[in-house]
């Protein structure tokens, strides 16, 4: 328990230690983390806590550079994923982190998967008035495809209702992400006694005057041609004019294959203008008894190439899963093969990549992470604690990168 509350003070410490270095400095201030979790859990090689191929990542790390520097953008952080994601708890100490160092220019993107009949994240809560289906990038069966969030929500009820309230996050200018076409509704969006309407806005981006926390959308049957309304996410930022967005997506159960499955995620995410997109999947592929380091290559590669179809020129990080149980109590062995596959693409398809399973303690590991209450009975999903630390883990390791290029 002590172990425990002295590594809940180090997250709460670590992030103002950084916001009191330069760019210069922050290799001394990650040395100084390093130590602490060493001496928090002595299982973890925080030697290796750096990112693999960091070389790749100069356009992003010259970015943040600027933005470090002259405060005169917004950096924005795509990081898409599988169950870990969804959940939105390491992906939430990694925006806490990134934005009390670089600026916080909001929440970024966010989807109601309660709506979707599945987990949301702790910090906002959505519901909804009428019928609505879904779809996901897991789904077998697909009426429509999936959109930016790996999921869509549609409804034909026109009295239908979605409303959505953030529980430490504020806003002022929201983008949806909702198709437009004869068949499809027009929409309203509500908040603080401001009524917007989607018909005034080609590209569904709305500003309200001044800083809310909840909102409601409403479809608008413009006419009899209009059938449905569908959501396939909405990008939430405040007022300032520079820091970072961090946009965190994923669904329960997803590979890579699935991701690769669903051309209208790829084709939305230039529309979050990533500057870089971090992929955080391979733990569903560990649990397949016929995988092979050539299937994770394969579909790694493909994912790869489906984003630089779009974005030919964004910085692409990697990151693999840490050891984990099969079955709850055997140490999976197939970890270690998703690991040399997602490496191997690393290298060949000029990516970062952080090894978590090398960094979180290798084979055997995952012994240490359940003995210090950071695994989950399941063997697969981390605590609250686990999650957090991971989070930190990759903050670390992309913080000592970028201080080696900013020195």
């Amino acid at each position: 328990m002590k172990k425990h509350a002295y590594f809940i003070l180090l997250l709460i410490s670590a992030p103002l230690l950084y916001c009191a270095s330069s760019a210069h400095e922050v290799r001394n201030t990650s040395a100084h983390m390093s130590s602490a979790l060493d001496s928090v859990y002595p299982f973890l090689n925080l030697a290796a806590d750096s990112v693999t191929g960091s070389e790749y990542l100069a356009p992003f790390f010259a970015k943040l550079l600027e933005l470090e520097q002259n405060n005169n953008r917004i950096i924005s952080i795509v990081h898409c994923g599988d169950s870990h994601i969804q959940a939105d708890i390491m992906t939430e100490e990694l925006r806490s982190l990134m934005q009390r160092q670089f600026g916080n220019a909001g929440r970024g993107l966010i989807f109601p998967h309660r709506t979707a009949r599945s987990n949301e994240p702790y910090n906002f809560q959505s519901t909804t008035t009428g019928e609505w289906k879904q779809v996901s990038i897991v789904s077998r069966e697909r009426v429509c495809e999936p959109g930016i969030a790996t999921r869509s929500i549609f409804t034909t009820d026109t009295a239908a209702a979605l409303s959505i309230t953030l529980k430490n996050d504020y806003f002022q200018k929201m983008t949806v992400f909702a198709p437009k076409g004869e068949q499809f509704c027009d929409f309203s969006v509500e908040s603080t006694s401001e009524e917007l309407l989607s018909s005034q806005s080609p590209n569904n981006t709305f500003t309200f005057t001044k800083l809310c926390n909840n909102f409601t959308i409403k479809p608008i049957q413009r006419d009899s041609s209009a059938k449905e309304f569908r959501l396939y996410g909405i990008c939430l930022q405040n007022d300032s004019t520079h820091g970072v967005l961090y946009h965190s997506m994923g669904s329960n159960g997803a590979h890579l294959q699935q991701y690769n499955n669903a051309p209208e995620f790829f084709a939305q995410l230039p529309q979050l203008h990533a500057d870089i997109i971090i992929v955080s999947l391979g733990t569903n592929e560990g649990a397949a008894r016929d995988i092979t380091k050539e299937i994770v290559y394969n579909n790694a590669v493909q994912m790869i190439t489906n984003i630089r179809r779009e974005q030919p020129e964004i910085s692409i990080l990697l990151t693999t899963p840490t050891h984990n149980f099969y079955l709850k109590k055997y140490p999976n062995q197939r970890i270690k093969i998703v690991r040399e596959g997602l490496l191997q693409a690393a290298a060949d398809m000029h990516c970062g990549i952080i090894d978590l399973y090398t960094i979180g303690g290798g084979e055997g590991s995952c012994y240490k992470w359940k003995a210090q209450a950071l695994l989950r009975a399941d063997g697969v999903h981390y605590s609250g604690t686990g999650y957090r630390l991971q989070g930190n883990l990759i903050y670390n390791a992309l913080l000592h990168s970028y201080a080696h290029y900013a020195h």
